[in-house]
């Protein structure tokens, strides 16, 4: 009888620890994933020992094979298939800012960030599943062997150790980015904005060449978005830091106007400047760049009957489906037979934001994106399924609808473009995204345990809807400068009207 109650109580306390374990790891703090295995090996065997070992009370040792194997089963889970594990998906408050450039790590903390960011790219991405790729371990080992060699690192150089492990993948939403609590920005880029003016050349190197020149440390998967990268960098003291690029003797900036013609200007480190100066030079407050990036509005033009949905992030909350159902309430009040939905500058989130919009349009069905999911040591496949449009038949559309695109449109806003194209039901305007639909996404994020350096990791590995196109990204029907989409949007209205 005392055997009985022992193993019992054994039995449960383990069943309760790895509870507990499983509630810190979502609520408090990162458990090793030996641990959720060590405790799945020992809830089954105390499970198993009883249940062998008591020979009688039966009602009991069903109930303890139950929640043995049940409390075994999700410890296995969370330590071997949970992508998620040890990532900032349980911590909504978790920080994404990074320690200050110049912060110095011991070699032993830079050794740990250093194997936190190899482990966990290797954890979740589909692409490692069998092997690593031999450039990614010799940049691994290149980065060891540094580090090795160092008794302090700053945050700065791990940043440049850390990305050039991961950008191998050539994949733009797996990378490791410095997000500093401090920058200061070049004071003059509000002005070149304003005028569609790129940056086309630092210090006499064009972009093309400089990125070339600093591949390793950018994950990108079109040329175009690795640029795009660059020119962020560019464009901040921090970000040239990053690039290696001092600005004590002045940074030599070559611009390109609209007309095509280059100039340059030279910045010194006193032109470039927090924030909060920042905002000062143009008389803004922040409370005015808040308003402004408010991530979706429409607008009815009456004279080309069109409603344009702009949209700068995918966020399908109540704001954006309230807003959706405003619009086509009035483009129904007001017979608009032209629909637009801008992502020009668009970075992506939530793919919920297409399926809601295409409830509004007076279509029947359409075929997703598959995927292949890593969930530790496999790779599920999930093909893509032709969905019942469940209409909002009392607001449907009927009219012609478009898409607007830049470089800029990535992830689930290129969804957006994928699926109005290779479903043929809409138009897309401008220029190809550069994210390639045949690449990955679902991202995991985490922060290195002393830089704090912020590193997202794809989960999944997706298949375009259209697998029997040579398109490599989202290539427009109607093709034009980015910045010109919306007057190609009207000049294409007006010539239908005119048909």
């Amino acid at each position: 009888m005392e055997r009985r109650k022992l193993l019992l109580m054994l039995a449960a306390a383990s069943d309760f620890i790895a509870a507990v374990l499983m509630l810190l790891e979502v609520f408090l703090m990162n458990i090793s994933a030996w641990i959720f295995l060590a405790m799945c090996v020992l809830v089954l065997g105390l499970t198993g020992v009883y249940l062998f070992t008591v020979k009688e009370h039966k009602k009991s040792k069903c109930l303890m094979t139950v929640v043995g194997a049940f409390v075994a089963l999700a410890m296995f889970f969370f330590g071997l298939i949970n992508p998620y594990l040890n990532s900032t998906v349980y911590n909504v408050d978790a920080s994404v800012m990074c320690e200050e450039a110049d912060y110095k790590l011991t070699q032993k903390q830079a050794m740990k960030d250093l194997d936190y960011c190899f482990h966990y790219v290797r954890k979740v991405h589909p692409a490692l599943m069998d092997e690593v790729p031999a450039e990614m371990q010799a940049n691994y080992d290149a980065a060891y062997s540094y580090i090795g060699q160092r008794t302090e690192i700053t945050t700065l150089e791990m940043a440049t150790l850390l990305e050039p492990i991961v950008s191998v993948l050539g994949d733009a939403h797996t990378y490791v980015r410095p997000v500093y609590p401090t920058y200061h920005y070049m004071k003059y880029i509000e002005e070149h904005n304003r005028l569609f003016e790129d940056i086309v050349a630092v210090n006499g190197i064009e972009m093309e060449d400089l990125l070339e020149q600093n591949r390793k440390l950018y994950s990108f998967e079109c040329e175009s978005g690795g640029i795009d990268w660059l020119c962020q960098d560019v464009s901040s003291k921090e970000g040239l830091a990053y690039l290696g690029i001092r600005t004590d003797d002045g940074v030599v900036y070559t611009y390109e106007t609209e007309e095509g013609k280059w100039y340059d200007i030279t910045v010194y480190t006193e032109d470039y400047l927090l924030y909060e100066d920042y905002l000062a030079c143009y008389e803004w407050e922040e409370s005015d760049t808040v308003e402004e990036t408010s991530f979706v509005s429409y607008e009815i033009d009456l004279e080309h009957s069109l409603a344009l949905l702009s949209l700068t992030s995918c966020d399908c909350n109540d704001e954006y489906l309230q807003c959706l159902k405003a619009m086509f309430t009035e483009v129904k009040e007001n017979n608009i037979q032209n629909v637009a939905v801008d992502v020009r500058y668009n970075g992506g989130g939530s793919s919920l934001v297409c399926n809601e919009l295409f409830r509004y349009l007076d279509v029947d069905s359409y075929q997703e994106v598959g995927s292949k999911w890593r969930l530790g040591l496999w790779l599920v496949n999930i093909p893509g399924n032709v969905v019942k449009n469940n209409k909002h038949n009392d607001l449907l559309f009927s009219g012609d609808f478009y898409v607007l695109t830049s470089r800029a449109t990535f992830s689930s806003a290129m969804m957006m473009a994928e699926y109005a194209k290779d479903n043929q039901f809409g138009t897309i305007i401008g220029t190809a995204s550069s994210n390639d639909p045949n690449s990955y996404g679902d991202v995991v994020h985490f922060t290195m345990p002393n830089s704090h350096l912020f590193m997202q990791v794809s989960s999944k590995k997706w298949i375009r809807v259209d697998q029997n196109t040579n398109e490599k990204y989202i290539e427009p029907d109607i093709s034009c400068p980015a910045y010109l989409a919306y007057d190609k949007l009207i000049e294409t209205i007006e010539s239908k009207e005119g048909q």
